[in-house]
This record gives C-alpha cells, structure tokens and sequence, in this order.
C-alpha cells in the first residue's frame, strides 16, 4: 500500500529540515532558507515562549512575527521540552497537549506535526502522539535513503 504514497508534487523523495527550540538564530536561518527557497519545520516549545524563561529562546511576539508569514511549519516540541521517556505518562501527556493547544492558539492553525525533545520516545508516548492529532513525529535517527518512513510517529 506505501508504494502508492508520494511526497508533496507527487515526488518520490524529499529531503527534510528541521530545527528544534525557537532559538534567536532561526531569525537568520529563515532568512537564509528563504533566500534559497527552503522550507523547513520548527519544532517549538510553547512553555520557554511563554514564560520568557530563556534569554536564547524566542517569546511569543517573537515567534509569531518570525514565524507567522514565513511558509515554515511549526511543530510541537514539549510545553518544557521534557525528555517524554524519562516523565511519567500523565506528564507526557501534558507535555504534549499543552504545547499542541499553546501553539495552535498563537499560530491561529492546526498544528500536525512534533519533534522529540532529546530524541527520546517510548511506545506510549507515540500512542499519546496518535491519540492526540499529531500526525508525524521526529527523531534523532538519520538515513542516507529517501525511502518512505514505515511509521510517522517515528519518523527519522
């Protein structure tokens, strides 16, 4: 049945770009990406925008006036950027929601898409991401193909 799935523009392969955080640098990331363009996905954790916790994060404002028009995809990240396999199954799970429903309220627009924080997973946690809307999630795992992933909530 994978065989008939096609990337966007009914494309065999595509090569994805992905940042985590929301840190000052995606201002000048953007910029270059746009220059060239890319587009890429940018995995945000609600909880340091909102709180202002980080001097290295953006806040609110800032995410949306860098993000809102730029084509780039938010995704979710943690509302803490807990690692979701060292936290016990409730705070996973608000971890996840919070952030989700933080960043669609900013955003304005359904967000699909996560990243693991720390790369780390467990199989409840990808069944929390299921049961939650997320449609895909990242991890740390590299490839060197362009093959169709065979789980996108383990997505390499």
């Amino acid at each position: 049945m994978n065989k008939f799935i096609k990337f966007p523009g009914f494309k065999d392969k595509a090569v994805t770009l992905s940042y985590d955080d929301g840190v000052h640098q995606d201002k000048r990331l953007i910029d270059i990406m746009k220059k060239h363009g890319l587009k890429g996905t940018f995995n945000v954790n609600s909880g340091y925008a909102e709180m202002n916790i980080s001097e290295s994060r953006l806040n609110n404002q800032e995410l949306l006036d860098l993000f809102k028009d730029s084509g780039m995809e938010i995704a979710v990240h943690g509302y803490l950027h807990w690692p979701f396999d060292g936290i016990d199954t409730a705070r996973a799970t608000k971890e996840i929601i919070t952030d989700r429903e933080k960043l669609e309220a900013l955003f304005g627009k359904i967000i699909k898409g996560a990243a693991y924080p720390f790369g780390t997973y467990s199989d409840d946690v990808v069944e929390i991401l299921r049961l939650s809307g997320i449609k895909y999630c990242r991890t740390v795992i590299s490839t060197e193909h362009f093959e169709l992933p065979k789980d996108w909530l383990r997505l390499p």
